[in-house]
């Protein structure tokens, strides 16, 4: 009695030459009808009729005619910062404990690695958020950026690493032709479903973060490998398993059916083997490097190192592992210590150096094998390089065999011969294993698997960068993080201000408000490219009206009906840096008369929550208004102010007189009034550098901007940036520095995302609200006495230093930076280096250099709007490459 089970396996098992049958009309037992005869749609033998595959069956793949089952996952190793050589070793030793444990004998897998052009998709996954600007120059910006990284993908400059990690079960040999029972197939699915669930809670342990490999991701493997023209492009929509279940068997006599399949979509194109030295693949060759005899030790970033050096955009990396019986293999060195030993020793023999370091390795091994509890493996490697042209496949042929020859001992070879039985032996799920392997250890195998991988960022990316493995980093400072703060840290002529502009011509066009605490006109060009505002803050600035800039110190604090604490210490430190407040009497009497002013400059409104009653809100007021208050101040809490604070509050009252205006000083009426500064742009640049010439002044002018962007923030919907260049600066001081402690601890809460940049760590080191609110640390270069400290400071693993160190910087064109996105404070970070690369729309909208400044004010002259001197600015130079 037939069934689907044992109708299929008969098919497969026989390569297609088996003819299903079921009872005829008349009960003729085995005879052939017409809906069940299948035949073949073509006269020769073709790739898909070759195939091994029979079906992925939830992503379980049995071997036509073979001896094996494959299932497999998609890992995502960790990120390069999270990888410290310590790490690196012992996920080596944990990943070696799996395979042991994991992994029967005589069974084994293959790590496959993939890299290929960056699909479509993969752009548009990191350009979605990128919505359209009004402003002719913002969308210019935009619109040639995606047409950068469009043209960078079709370069293969933007490409896309993945990595899957296969096993296979061993089936039991059958005789030739005699299909798996439907009981022997289940038997088969339920081993492979209790090895997969085993290995994958292992894998999740050891921080690979698996993904079991469904049907559709198996076959879209298989298609990417046999179709390497096409890799690039999204795989086709799959109409079923791949096999022959459920399909009409008369219908594979029509090519036009016959072509819907599965096993003819994963084979779109052929494959070429008339050309000594390479297949061809549509309009790619195909060439394969492999190792032939092991090195004599392998380390932990074995995989990493060779990913990095490989310069190819297309390529596949296969490591063939089997774990053998290990008694054998014990037996076969113990044999051949004892016939070595004996060949030394016999004088007739006359055995030389080369058998006496045969004998030292042989019990070597034998030694790691027996008190060091290594396992024996034999393993390949293999990789499979796509190009287009013959000088391009033999240029990364040579490359990739000078890698493999880095490694001491190590032999490798480029396929000739046995090209084409390599390239379908290292296939995903192929039914044989690679044709060159070599013996090694446990260990050997852990080594090779990778041990960081790409950042892609966040999940919801708004800001798209490169990487350093060819793919794109997509950051969103809203996600990864208790808080939104951003530290940003480096050098001199680093690249601090670039990055930040960067992440305002990326943001504030999406629809964020930006403020910035600016003390050297860096910020001045982007704003103005922004549409935004360039307002001078000091003692004798004027407004565009004419009206003195002015931002009044005694204006309430959006959303609080009453000041608070922080709003009583915000005042007492303009005062103190004004050299009014000098001992704690001057602070009681000040903090006192603030009280008492409060309660003076307020009034009672109705409480909506509360019909029948009012609840008193503070509106406001002025330094002189306060000033009348404090010399009329009479009490101090419930006692009377004593003669000895009468005397203070005098003096205090004679030394404000001169801030107040008409006083004769030159901050009369900068202090005294109310505010004249309004904001009307979605991005203000709070220029500050007059302040800057006096410490005094100085201090005085971060104070009163600082909590005026803290203000705007607050009563501003949506997201802000809030950017304060120098925090050295407010370092030094502890009013200052509990203001900017405020921005990081807070600035969630109201949609802020304060950025703070410094050249030096111990800034960062005495703002210690900043380190612990601050869920980005951006790095340009630093010395490694820097490093030395920020490494303790915000436990960062050996590989920052590492990492930090390799930065480059090419002006104008390319900077990078090391990003650290501390996801949980102290207790973890992730990240790696990012890069900027600068458009000439973008250069010449931030560039800062006296030269490009003076160029782009001729040109604005000349075309008579900045706007339009950008542009062709950029043109020229687009030109200029082109050319």
């Amino acid at each position: 009695m037939t069934n689907a089970f044992t109708t299929f396996f008969e098919y497969v098992r026989s390569g297609g030459k088996a003819t299903p049958t079921t009872p005829s009309p008349k009960g003729k037992k085995g005879e052939p009808t017409g809906p069940a005869a299948l035949k073949r749609p073509f006269a020769n033998r073709s790739l898909i009729e070759t195939l091994p595959y029979a079906e992925p069956d939830d992503g379980v793949v049995f071997l036509r005619e073979g001896e094996r089952v494959w299932y497999g996952f998609e890992i995502e190793p960790v990120t390069s910062l999270e990888m410290s050589i310590g790490n690196a070793a012992q996920l080596s030793e944990a990943i070696r404990v799996m395979l042991n444990q994991g992994v029967p004998m005589e069974e084994g897998g293959r790590l496959i690695i993939e890299r290929i052009k960056a699909p479509e998709q993969y752009l548009q996954h990191f350009m979605q958020h990128q919505a359209g600007s009004s402003d002719p120059l913002m969308s210019m910006i935009q619109k040639m950026e995606r047409e950068d990284l469009a043209l960078a993908r079709e370069r293969g400059q933007i490409t896309t690493t993945r990595f899957f990690l296969t096993f296979y079960v061993r089936v039991p040999k059958k005789k030739k032709n005699i299909p798996l029972t439907e009981r022997e197939f289940h038997a088969q699915k339920n081993t492979v479903n209790s090895r997969r669930t085993g290995l994958l809670q292992r894998l999740r342990r050891l921080g690979l973060r698996p993904k079991v490999m469904s049907n559709v991701e198996v076959k879209r493997l298989i298609w990417k490998y046999l179709n390497g023209n096409l890799a690039g492009s999204l795989p086709p929509a799959f109409s079923e398993q791949l096999d022959l279940r459920g399909l009409d068997a008369r219908s594979m006599e029509d090519r036009s059916t016959a072509v819907q399949t599965a096993r003819y979509q994963v084979a779109e194109t052929e494959l070429g083997t008339e050309n000594p030295g390479y297949l061809t693949q549509g309009d790619r060759l195909i060439g394969c490097v492999s190792l032939t005899k092991g090195g004599n030790t392998t380390h932990p970033y074995l995989m990493n190192r060779l990913l990095e050096n490989l310069r190819g955009d297309h390529f596949y990396i296969m490591v063939d592992f089997e774990h053998l019986k290990q008694g054998e293999q014990r037996s076969k060195i113990d044999t051949a210590i004892n016939e070595l030993d004996g060949a030394i020793n016999n004088p007739v023999l006359n055995a030389g150096a080369s058998s006496t370091s045969k004998l030292m390795r042989a019990t070597e091994a034998m030694q790691e094998a027996e008190y060091r509890g290594k396992h024996f493996w034999r393993m390949g490697f293999t990789v499979v390089l796509y190009a287009k042209t013959r000088q391009e496949l033999t240029s990364l042929l040579e490359q990739t065999h000078s890698e493999f020859s880095m490694i001491s001992g190590a032999h490798a070879i480029i396929s000739n011969e046995q090209l084409r039985r390599t390239y379908f032996n290292v296939m995903p799920f192929s039914d044989d294993l690679t044709y060159h392997r070599v013996s090694g250890y446990d260990l050997n195998v852990a080594d090779t698997f990778p041990k960081y991988g790409p950042w892609t960022g966040a999940k919801n990316p708004l800001i798209p960068l490169r990487n350093r493995h060819g793919g794109l980093t997509g950051l969103n400072l809203k996600e990864g993080g208790s808080n939104y703060g951003v530290m940003v840290i480096g050098k001199s002529g680093g690249g601090k201000s670039v990055w930040n502009m960067n992440i305002l011509l990326n943001m504030v066009p999406q629809g964020a408000k930006a403020f910035i605490l600016d003390p050297k006109h860096d910020y001045d060009e982007v704003a103005y490219s922004l549409g935004g505002q360039v307002i001078p803050i000091s003692p004798d600035a004027r407004l565009p009206n004419g009206e003195r800039a002015r931002i009044n110190i005694f204006d309430p604090t959006p959303g609080e009906d009453m000041p608070g604490p922080e709003k009583v210490s915000y005042i007492v430190a303009v005062f103190r840096s004004l050299d009014l407040i000098t001992s704690r009497a001057h602070q009681t009497v000040i903090e006192a008369a603030l009280q008492q002013f409060f309660n003076i400059r307020s009034k009672d409104i109705p409480d909506p929550g509360h019909p029948e009653g009012v609840r008193q809100v503070y509106i406001g007021g002025t330094l002189s208004d306060f000033v009348k208050t404090l010399s009329t101040l009479s009490r101090i809490g419930n006692d009377a102010i004593s003669p000895e604070l009468q005397i203070v509050k005098a003096e205090l009252s004679a030394l404000m007189q001169p801030y107040l205006a008409g006083g004769g000083s030159v901050l009369g009426d900068f202090l005294d009034g109310p505010t004249t500064v309004q904001v009307s742009s979605e991005c203000v640049c709070f220029d500050v550098e007059k302040m800057y010439q006096n410490d005094t002044i100085k201090k005085l002018g971060i104070l009163i901007v600082s909590e005026y962007i803290f203000q705007l923030a607050t009563k501003t919907p949506g997201t802000k940036v809030g950017i304060f260049e120098e925090l050295g600066v407010l370092a030094d001081e502890p009013a200052l520095a509990a203001l900017v402690n405020r921005w990081f601890k807070t600035g969630r809460s109201m949609g802020l995302i304060p950025i703070g940049t410094s050249q030096e760590v111990k800034d960062f080191e005495k703002l210690g609200g900043v380190i612990n609110n601050a869920s980005w640390v951006i790095m340009t270069g630093l010395a490694d006495e820097q490093l030395n400290v920020l490494q303790p400071l915000m436990g960062l693993s050996d590989r920052v230093a590492a990492l930090a160190k390799s930065l480059t910087l090419d002006p104008g064109v390319m900077g990078e930076y090391l990003v650290i996105n501390r996801t949980n404070g102290d207790e973890g970070a992730i990240g790696d280096v990012v890069q900027l690369y600068m458009s000439p729309e973008k250069n010449w909208t931030v560039t800062t250099r006296k030269e490009e400044k003076e160029r782009r004010a001729e040109y604005t002259q000349r075309y008579g709007s900045r706007s339009e001197a950008i542009l062709q600015l950029a043109h020229e130079q687009r030109t200029r490459r082109r050319i």
